[in-house]
């Protein structure tokens, strides 16, 4: 159990936000709220792992050797790492205080993300329907990060969109603030079913515009950055990102409609592409048969496909289903 206390002037601020807190996180963190005084008095007698304190009591600080964190609640965006702008969606002190708790796991250290790509060289054949029940099956097992590459006016209809922002407005915020932009980058993110995720671009000009560079510095962050145990990529129809997905990817799957002979040619042509390429390892290649009425009803991406995403994805190797190839 981690001690983490949060000073501020505002009580009816840190009474909200305590709640939402312990709402989403609860164990393992003991959450202290006080207003003013009375929490230096608990700092130099108890000391505290995570310490959220308002700008205003900086000088108040002592014995800073007995907290092992500590973030300045700004009324401005913060200019430094340690200063969260205190108005921000609680999403963002969620994901603050998670990555402090995996630095403190004993004998781990910080590993990148599982990245998974979902990817066919023709449209229609379910890429999207199994990205997400993908996404879902991988949300039960851990965090998860899914990610849309395409130009997707529906996108809507499937996933929430309340944030009003979308994968440019994230790629503009880490350009500007490097690995200080994660509060802005929480500010774009929308959640559902245990997933986090971005609306995407607007524009399918967006990932040219711009060295595909600065997309990829992007993924890497989100990849090596704690937060996030699973990265689930839909690519669309590919474009420039696709090759650095394809060798960066632990797993590339490969959705096709059972019964469509139609997608053989363009699928034969991109396998041939895929084996010849030295860091394209075939073992890592997923084939992910569907059947087609698994693609409509009110059950989309759910159901069999998010059970099939899960055996191909997390069952054991001697399980029956699991990366027929």
């Amino acid at each position: 159990m981690k001690n983490v206390v949060m000073i501020d002037p505002d009580l009816d601020y840190l009474e909200k936000l305590g709640e939402y807190l312990d709402e989403e996180i609860g164990y393992p963190i003991l959450l202290h709220l006080f207003a003013g005084k009375d929490g230096f008095e608990y700092l130099k007698k108890q000391g505290a792992d995570l310490v959220f304190l308002h700008e205003c009591f900086r000088d108040q600080v002592q014995n800073r050797e007995q907290i092992k964190e500590l973030y300045y609640l700004t009324e401005e965006e913060g200019s430094c790492e340690e200063e969260l702008f205190k108005y921000q969606k609680g999403e963002a002190f969620i994901q603050v205080i998670l990555t402090f708790l995996k630095r403190q796991e004993p004998g781990k250290k910080k590993e990148d993300s599982k990245v998974y790509v979902v990817y066919s060289p023709r449209g229609g054949c379910g890429k999207t329907s199994f990205a997400l029940g993908l996404a879902k099956a991988c949300a039960e097992h851990g965090s998860t990060l899914f990610l849309n590459l395409d130009c997707f006016e529906d996108f809507s209809k499937i996933l929430n969109h309340t944030s009003g922002k979308n994968l440019s407005d994230v790629l503009y915020y880490y350009l500007v603030k490097g690995d200080r932009a994660w509060e802005d980058i929480a500010g774009c993110m929308d959640h559902k079913d245990g997933i986090d995720y971005f609306f995407p671009t607007l524009e399918p000009d967006d990932f040219l515009r711009g060295p595909k560079e600065d997309w990829i510095s992007l993924f890497e962050f989100f990849n090596s950055s704690g937060r996030y145990q699973y990265l689930v990529f839909d690519p669309g129809d590919g474009g420039p990102l696709l090759p650095y997905l394809l060798q960066n990817a632990d797993k590339v799957f490969l959705p096709k409609i059972i019964g469509r002979r139609e997608i053989q040619d363009k699928e034969a042509l991109f396998l041939k592409y895929y084996a010849q390429k030295e860091n394209f390892a075939q073992d890592r290649l997923v084939f992910a048969d569907l059947k087609e009425e698994w693609l409509f009803g009110d059950y989309l991406f759910e159901g069999q496909i998010k059970e099939l995403a899960n055996k191909l994805c997390f069952a054991s190797d001697d399980e029956e289903g699991y990366g027929k190839n």
